[in-house]
């Protein structure tokens, strides 16, 4: 479930103050382990949906630019399924790379499925590609 900065709906479509979604790592906890293999160089890869999660994850990667710079980290944010533009400006500012998966855009919007029945195999191929290649772009990898 994603963590969102603008509550999720109630069975009536009215905003349930107190559900945001739910964390799946606490985010002191995400911390912790970032941290971890942020200091080991590794290139980090982590999944996010959510515009609260991303927020959190943006945060801690630039604390983690702060406190230890590295050039050409290359933190990949996977699904990357809700977002703002100042988010994303965020992300190309720090050097992360986004990976958004069909699955997210086809959970969410039905679009790959449309495209399943009115494409065939290889325009939806290319479909793919470009939404990959689009998704690039606005972060400016």
């Amino acid at each position: 479930m994603m963590q969102m900065k603008d509550p999720y709906l109630d069975h009536d479509g009215k905003p349930d103050a107190d559900h945001h979604g739910q964390w799946l790592m606490e985010p002191e906890q995400l911390k912790l382990v970032f941290d971890t293999y942020w200091d080991a160089e590794w290139q980090i890869h982590i999944h996010v949906n959510g515009d609260l999660g991303l927020e959190v994850l943006l945060d801690i990667i630039e604390e983690a630019q702060r406190r230890k710079p590295r050039n050409d980290h290359r933190t990949v944010i996977v699904h990357f399924a809700n977002s703002t533009e100042e988010q994303v400006e965020r992300i190309a500012s720090l050097g992360a790379i986004v990976i958004s998966t069909v699955h997210g855009v086809s959970a969410q919007s039905g679009l790959m499925r449309w495209c399943a029945l009115h494409l065939c195999f290889d325009e939806v191929f290319h479909f793919r590609f470009i939404l990959i290649y689009r998704c690039v772009q606005a972060t400016q990898c």
